[in-house]
């Protein structure tokens, strides 16, 4: 009510405000998360990951039920009888699960730890059940590492905007009228998740070099935080000269 204009990080996000606290009448707009690119080329990302038999997927996040960890585990060992891949979880997590052997727990790692890790991979795997804008997932198409993620929550809405892999329709519908239990969350369709890690393996060429990654450039993510600034005073300007 206070607020002169209203950032959101996704459509997803603005959903959730205003199914709970109705429309505010300010200006508002829509601004995914950003990063800085990372500086490799195309051909260069593709070489480094040309050519190796076992497939490397990578998980970030900082681990709370909702993250889904045990689900994206099980989604890999399924995978697992067709394709020859590993699994790499980044961030502290407790009560480590059975690993079966092909699970590497690297812990909590440095930005640089972070992208090298990004660099070496060849998934980015995020089954976070509603998450409004999450970061892990903008900073790994900023190094071109196709994501994986649910159809449910924002992150949808980043792999969609940058092409940068594939949406696993995997998760059914919320009704937001009402409160959600985070730390108590579905097991999404696993079958379904494997299906799009496979047809991103399938096709893993093209959609590297189709990744547009304009969407999330922390640049461009900048000028339009101070474009939407300006358009606020401008409004509240109006607004004080009764205009």
């Amino acid at each position: 009510d206070r607020a002169s204009g209203i950032i959101f990080q996704s459509e997803f996000g603005k959903k959730v405000v205003e199914s709970h606290y109705g429309y505010c009448e300010v200006p508002q707009t829509v601004i995914l998360n950003g990063a800085p690119l990372a500086a490799k080329s195309v051909s260069d990302f593709l070489e480094a990951r040309r050519g190796r038999e076992k497939k490397t997927i990578v998980c970030s996040a900082r681990w709370r039920p909702h993250k889904r960890l045990k689900a994206m585990i099980e989604a890999v060992r399924r995978l697992r009888r067709h394709i020859d891949c590993e699994l790499i979880v980044l961030g502290e997590v407790e009560d480590l699960p059975e690993s079966d052997g092909f699970i590497k727990f690297i812990g909590s790692v440095s930005p640089e730890g972070l992208f090298y890790y990004l660099d070496k991979a060849d998934i980015f795997l995020h089954l976070s059940w509603l998450d409004t804008c999450p970061n892990s997932v903008v900073e790994a198409i900023s190094h071109r590492l196709p994501v994986v993620c649910s159809n449910r929550g924002g992150t949808a809405e980043i792999v969609r905007a940058t092409n940068g892999g594939c949406v696993a329709e995997c998760d059914e519908d919320i009704d937001f009228s009402g409160l959600v239990d985070l730390y108590d969350p579905p097991m999404p369709d696993l079958d379904e998740v494997v299906l799009s890690i496979e047809s991103v393996l399938m096709n893993y060429e093209r959609v590297v070099q189709n990744i547009d990654l304009s969407p999330i450039d922390i640049e461009l993510t900048a000028r339009r935080y101070v474009g939407f600034s300006k358009e606020v005073l401008e409004w509240r300007g109006c607004r004080l000269q009764g205009r």
